[in-house]
C-alpha cells in the first residue's frame, strides 16, 4: 500500500521480478510488455497515454495500442538504440 503519490492508501497488487541473467534483462522491453498486458487485461481503465512519460516519448503508448505484444516498439527502439551508439562512438573519450 503506497503511502504517497496518487494511489496512497490504496491497496495495489505488485509484481515480483526474480532475475535469473541480469545480463540478459531488458528492463525496458520487460515493462513495454507488461504494459502491453495490462492495457489488453483493463482496456479504458489502464491510462497508457501516461506511459508515455515513463518511456520519454508519446510514441510508446501509440505503438503499444498497434502491438499489445510491444514486439514492434521494441524493435524500433533497439534500431534507435543501435543507430545512438554507432554516432556516439566518435565523441567518446574512452572507447
Amino acid at each position: 500500500t503506497p503511502k504517497s503519490s496518487k494511489f496512497q492508501g490504496e491497496r495495489c497488487g505488485g509484481v515480483y521480478v526474480m532475475l535469473n541473467d541480469r545480463e540478459a534483462f531488458q528492463p525496458v522491453a520487460a515493462a513495454a510488455r507488461i504494459i502491453g498486458v495490462l492495457w489488453r487485461l483493463h482496456g479504458p481503465t489502464f491510462d497508457l497515454d501516461a506511459t508515455g512519460r515513463m518511456f520519454g516519448t508519446p510514441e510508446a503508448p501509440k505503438l503499444i495500442r498497434r502491438d499489445p505484444s510491444a514486439s514492434e516498439a521494441i524493435r524500433q527502439w533497439e534500431e534507435e538504440s543501435r543507430r545512438f551508439s554507432r554516432q556516439r562512438r566518435s565523441c567518446l573519450l574512452y572507447p
